[in-house]
């Protein structure tokens, strides 16, 4: 695919406009959405998986959604069988394995465990940095992060980025609700 990964964007412009963040965001949303629809979680959503095409036709960006490699079912699994050891049945990950990327994972995913809001909390991650210039949380070492994405109420958009609507301010902020059910339930809720 020819373009520029969202993370060569975002390293070299700091951030986007808020429109053309959100535009990115309803695309990614609506690739999301089709894997959900299959019962797919994506569980490592963040700028190097996400592709921006630039389209002369259109004069916006085409977005793909890369790297599928963590995806994991949310669907009702069949019985283990016998001698089965504990490998997911995607075949990628193993029981206590912490999967994803820190500055982008739910707090849900730190404990192992991932459903279709898991995506939309790494969105909302995605949405603030792409407008804010960085992550709501940052600090030297992974564990770090992820202990605030667990226990620390993130910074609001519009403390860092004035020019934010106050009603993109509070879509992103409610991507970004610690608990699963405080979140967009969908993402056909989220769009």
């Amino acid at each position: 695919i020819e373009g520029e990964t969202l993370q060569k964007v975002l390293a070299q412009n700091g951030k986007l406009p808020w429109a053309r963040a959100l535009y990115v965001a309803g695309q990614i949303a609506r690739s999301l959405r089709e894997a959900h629809k299959l019962g797919l979680v994506h569980r490592d959503l963040k700028p190097a998986n996400v592709m921006l095409i630039s389209e002369e036709d259109t004069g916006g960006d085409t977005v793909k959604v890369l790297d599928f490699g963590l995806v994991k079912s949310f669907t009702p699994e069949k019985p283990k069988e016998e001698g089965e050891d504990e490998v997911d049945r995607t075949g990628l990950t193993q029981a206590g394995v912490l999967l994803g990327s820190p500055l982008y994972m739910a707090p849900e995913q730190a404990r192992g465990e991932a459903d279709p809001r898991t995506d939309i909390y790494s969105l909302g991650i995605l949405m603030f940095q792409t407008m804010a210039g960085r992550p709501p949380f940052v600090s030297k070492e992974s564990i770090d992060v992820i202990v605030k994405h667990i226990r620390e109420k993130p910074p609001e958009l519009t403390s860092m980025v004035p020019e934010v609507p106050v009603e993109v301010n509070a879509l992103v902020m409610k991507c970004l609700e610690k608990e699963p059910a405080a979140r967009f339930q969908s993402m056909d809720e989220l769009l």
